[in-house]
């Protein structure tokens, strides 16, 4: 008679921490390109000039979002203007990321910016927590929206007028306890 024994490999759970990203007019990434729904393991395959590296590089803006976020816009001796689509200066760029997955509400932030100078300058910024619980439908709650030249209150929550346009509200924003939402994203 045979015996059963338990799946040595357990089901493993999802340990995402990003959802989703959508880049926009920023270095291979048209104004029509759709989101990247990202999985626990990804892989990247793809001819030459495909834009793998592309992704890559704007993932590596999202760690530097609470510090100096310019920095990798200089790596490799590049400058701002190198990261626009084509070259195309004057249309903003965007970068949206959805974090934590596991979560029924969970965070979106995004970063509209443009360059003024050779340096970046975020124009609008925004973390809003959305849900997917079909039971409670809820649409999304903007937390902070930062436009130039000042930070709007929205739906009653906190509003600030003070700002540095050329630094996310991630590096300028460093009290966990009174903004417990960016305690989540940095």
């Amino acid at each position: 008679m045979a015996e059963h024994l338990p799946d040595p490999t357990p089901a493993t759970p999802d340990v995402r921490l990003l959802r989703s990203i959508t880049l926009r007019n920023i270095l291979s990434f048209g104004p029509d390109t759709p989101p990247l729904e990202l999985r626990a393991l990804n892989v990247l395959i793809g001819p030459n000039g495909s834009g793998k590296s592309n992704l890559l590089a704007c993932l590596s803006l999202l760690p530097a979002l609470a510090t100096d976020w310019s920095t990798p816009f200089r790596a490799g001796g590049s400058t701002i203007k190198d990261w626009f689509w084509k070259g195309q200066t004057g249309q903003l760029a965007s970068l949206e990321v959805s974090i934590e997955p596991n979560q029924i509400e969970y965070l979106v932030h995004r970063i509209d910016f443009d360059e003024i100078d050779y340096q970046a300058r975020i124009q609008r910024e925004t973390v809003g927590i959305h849900s997917d619980d079909t039971l409670k439908p809820r649409a999304p709650h903007k937390i902070y929206l930062k436009e130039t030249p000042s930070m709007m209150e929205i739906e009653g929550e906190r509003q600030l007028s003070f700002f540095d346009n050329h630094l996310s509200v991630l590096a300028q924003l460093r009290d966990r306890k009174s903004y417990p939402e960016f305690a989540r994203l940095v």
